[in-house]
């Protein structure tokens, strides 16, 4: 495990590293001390938080660096699981650079897999029992312990992976009548909205040799007596003039003749 911490008033990080044994103990021949020394420092904070916890929970000998590397290392077997492994599988890397050197497979045992080695599945599962769920207040049902027919075997994982093609592709024609529709309507319908009012104006102008007017008629749910004998009369006077040629004579409610209009002179337009 490394530890890595950066002070305000420094450029360059710090690191230490510590090591640990299959069992999960602290290795001290791998680890020195001061390095130790440090982390426990650094992270004196929420050591005694965690220590808090457990002592809440009544656990006996707790100790900070075993919960980590129990949490670090049950992840990493549990997630080779996952993908059907049993053992790690790397290259070939320079120690100074980081730099791959080969990417031939280098492939190693597993002796240390927590799943496979019934050892450590007892001294891990035990760890689980007595320590983690305690802490974390959880439960779980109980594990068979490990043997031969009961333990973890390497499988075939199938990866599902979503991404975008970047593969130019000739679509259908059909597929691309229907994207230029979808795309052009707007323009489409305003076309044909213009096209369809000038070739009702063309039409007016050609039968009636005049303007094209368009009449709008307004007709409230509910008017009066007056209003309803005033528009009667104003449509037959525009139903008259409608007649090619014809002479048109309108009477107004109050009984006075109006005046004889000609088609041909006056465009009559229905009231609003």
């Amino acid at each position: 495990m490394s530890v890595n911490y950066l002070n305000q008033s420094t450029v360059a990080g710090n690191q230490m590293r510590i090591a640990f044994l299959p069992t999960g103990q602290i290795d001290t021949t791998l680890t020195s001390p001061s390095d130790l020394s440090a982390a426990n420092a650094v992270l004196a904070p929420t050591i005694q938080l965690v220590e808090q916890f457990a002592n809440a929970s009544n656990i006996p000998n707790f100790n900070f660096w075993e919960l980590m590397n129990w949490m670090f290392v049950s992840q990493y077997w549990a997630l080779l699981a996952d993908f059907g492994q049993l053992s790690p599988t790397t290259f070939t890397y320079n120690s100074s650079t980081g730099t791959v050197i080969s990417y031939n497979p280098v492939s190693y045992s597993s002796t240390y897999n927590i799943f496979v080695n019934d050892t450590l599945f007892d001294i891990y599962y035990s760890y689980l029992l007595n320590t983690v769920l305690p802490l974390f207040g959880a439960k779980l049902p109980e594990f068979s312990p490990l043997n031969q027919t009961n333990q973890i075997s390497a499988s075939d994982v199938s990866l599902k992976l979503l991404y975008a093609c970047t593969d130019l592709q000739l679509k259908s024609s059909q597929s691309l009548v229907v994207s230029v529709l979808v795309a052009d309507w707007a323009f489409v319908s305003t076309v044909f909205a213009v096209a369809l009012f000038l070739g009702s104006w063309y039409e007016q102008l050609r039968i009636h040799d005049g303007l094209y007017f368009v009449h709008f008629t307004l007709i409230p749910g509910k008017f009066c007596e007056g209003c309803k004998k005033r528009e009667d009369e104003m449509v037959a006077v525009w139903a008259a003039s409608r007649a090619n040629s014809a002479q048109v004579t309108g009477i107004e409610p109050n009984g006075k003749e109006l005046p004889q209009v000609h088609e041909r002179e006056a465009g009559l337009d229905m009231p609003g």
